[in-house]
């Protein structure tokens, strides 16, 4: 279990003037995953704009659980409501038990879905992106890349993940419309153990039987099979998702020629301020679904201050 408390605008539950705060609101964020740099970038974008809301009393509590795990999921949200939590930011897993549990908690305090979809519960919006266009985009730029022609393989983290999978739809819709010479070969379901999914990575990539001409790697995350694509020497297209110093380094070299990426220090600090602005004064967004656009990234356009 990781505890953090980001900002902590008040000392000792003090306002500025000495004098027991006792309007101090906590804020529950819950993400799923620490190494993983999208929400490294999240988490980030949360806790600079509740700095902006410095002299209100707000406080975080973040909590990192496994993207897979939903009854640690479910212990981690109880452990905040515990705390105290006046409202819930959480990248949900798709799965009944946690959706039970989120019906009966936003009958109390406020919640916000990032990035993960559920519903079928009240909650005051979602902050997202669009998952098939993101996958339709690829398409695009892969087609582009090779002139329509070529067998591509897909590298997805988890073929659990609705988010990863609706980028894979988009991904093989856009090609169905307009290169039908694009082949699908394999989608391979990488692991969790960083060793394991390098080697699986690089032995279908050694596999010359396979004419693979094009990848796809639909995670974020997915250092470890760029690094196989690198270390293999694959000399065909590779199109991969987000943008951090990892991927921004493939760029440089070439490893990969785009780069797709969702925003996520944008969808940080969307879902932040609406859950501050909820909070203080019951401000509730236009929008149920707010979608941050995706955006393209390839070795010209890059620069260090887009991550």
């Amino acid at each position: 279990m990781e505890q953090l408390s980001i900002c902590k605008l008040f000392n000792k539950n003090k306002s500025q003037d000495g004098v027991e705060n006792k309007n101090t609101r906590r804020i529950g964020v819950l993400i799923c995953s620490s190494r993983n740099a999208f929400f490294k970038e999240v988490r980030r974008g949360i806790s600079d704009t509740i700095k902006g809301y410095a002299g209100f009393g707000i406080e975080l509590i973040v909590e990192v659980r496994s993207g897979e795990a939903v009854l640690s999921q479910v212990e981690a949200v109880r452990y905040m409501m515990k705390s105290g939590i006046n409202a819930l930011i959480i990248t949900p897993i798709s799965d009944p038990a946690l959706l039970s549990y989120l019906e009966i908690i936003s009958e109390k305090i406020p919640v916000i879905t990032l990035n993960r979809q559920l519903d079928g519960f009240k909650r005051i919006c979602h902050v997202g992106c669009d998952y098939i266009s993101g996958g339709r985009a690829a398409a695009k730029m892969l087609g582009l890349f090779s002139g329509g022609v070529g067998n591509v393989a897909i590298f997805t983290e988890s073929i659990k993940m609705s988010s990863l999978n609706k980028r894979i739809q988009g991904f093989s819709k856009l090609l169905e419309e307009e290169y039908p010479d694009y082949n699908i070969l394999d989608i391979i379901q990488t692991s969790s153990k960083e060793k394991d999914s390098y080697e699986k990575a690089l032995d279908f990539l050694h596999d010359k039987s396979k004419n693979v001409t094009a990848v796809l790697v639909v995670s974020e995350g997915s250092d470890i099979v760029l690094k196989a694509i690198k270390d293999s020497a694959f000399d065909g297209n590779v199109v991969a998702f987000s943008l951090d110093d990892k991927i921004h380094d493939y760029l440089e070299d070439g490893t990969v020629e785009a780069a797709v990426s969702q925003n996520p220090y944008q969808q940080g600090t969307k879902a932040a301020k609406i859950i501050c602005d909820y909070l203080l004064e019951q401000k509730l967004p236009t929008q149920e679904i707010i979608i941050v656009s995706n955006q393209i990234y390839i070795k010209e356009t890059i620069n260090k201050e887009d991550l």
